[in-house]
């Protein structure tokens, strides 16, 4: 069963001793995973769904997802959207619709967004899907799963902004690869529970870093994370999560391993696999 939120209301929450940052947020999330890896929808149902959109989240949710994560940039004038890359080219029809390529999604000012398909590439079923807000991407999220939410490129108080407008801010985890970035959020808001993304040796250097940044999860790519980095990170307290893993044995394995959550673009495949188990 998903971890649900009532919509986006607050649920406070102190942090406990430790390097792990508590919150009653990962507290909950921790408690969900001791019975069976949460399962993470990457960028929502993405394998079959155009990411970052609703369309894509409402299915990740429909598929089982605890939580849902998405990534988010600033447009030009402000406006936290989701989409993955700095750029428009790759999900949407922008290119042909300016008659320009390389469109950073920072040079855009919102009120453009609603003229370019996001769907489109994924074929012409998902033709007139449009790129969310991250306010309406909570909005839809927040009444099912946890929104794990990326910050590609916005600055602290902008995500903050958003999450405290929509009454989000101790119901997300915010997560990213930039920790400096992470550490200017925990500076401002020590209510939310954040992530650190990384990838490579978790060597014990990097250990230390992690443990200076006020994070509740540790987000580590599945080509590098050992064994011994989950029992490391476990005894700091940490919720341990991995990216971005599809194949059915490879699941599997996740599982055995221990980890809290699992990150997919197949929740609906996970899903079955911790039935089967």
């Amino acid at each position: 069963m998903a971890v649900t939120v009532s919509g986006c209301a607050s649920t406070g929450g102190t942090p406990s001793p430790g390097p792990a940052h508590r919150t009653q947020l990962s507290e909950r999330l921790l408690a969900r995973a001791a019975r069976a890896p949460l399962v993470v929808a990457h960028r929502g149902s993405s394998a079959t769904w155009p990411e970052n959109t609703l369309p894509a989240f409402r299915a990740g949710i429909e598929e089982g997802a605890d939580m849902v994560e998405l990534d988010v940039h600033a447009t030009s004038d402000g406006v936290l959207v989701c989409l993955h890359d700095a750029t428009l080219d790759r999900t949407t029809d922008a290119g042909a619709v300016l008659g320009q390529k390389g469109i950073a999604v920072r040079g855009v000012p919102s009120v453009e967004l609603d003229r370019f398909d996001a769907g489109s590439y994924r074929g012409p079923s998902h033709a007139g899907t449009k790129i969310p807000t991250l306010a309406a991407a909570l909005e839809l999220i927040g009444q099912h799963a946890v929104p794990m939410v990326e910050h590609k490129d916005c600055a602290p108080e902008a995500m903050l902004d958003v999450l405290r407008a929509t009454g989000c801010a101790d119901a997300v985890l915010v997560q990213s690869f930039d920790w400096a970035w992470l550490r200017a959020v925990r500076a401002l808001a020590p209510d939310v529970t954040l992530g650190a993304l990384g990838s490579g040796e978790l060597t014990s250097e990097r250990l230390a870093e992690i443990d200076s940044l006020g994070v509740s999860m540790v987000h580590w790519s599945a080509s590098s994370l050992r064994l011994a980095d989950i029992e490391a990170l476990h005894a700091r307290g940490y919720l341990v999560c991995t990216y971005t893993v599809d194949a059915e044995l490879s699941l599997l394995g996740c599982k055995a391993a221990g980890l809290d959550a699992i990150t997919t673009n197949v929740p609906a495949q996970l899903w079955m696999v911790l039935r089967r188990e």
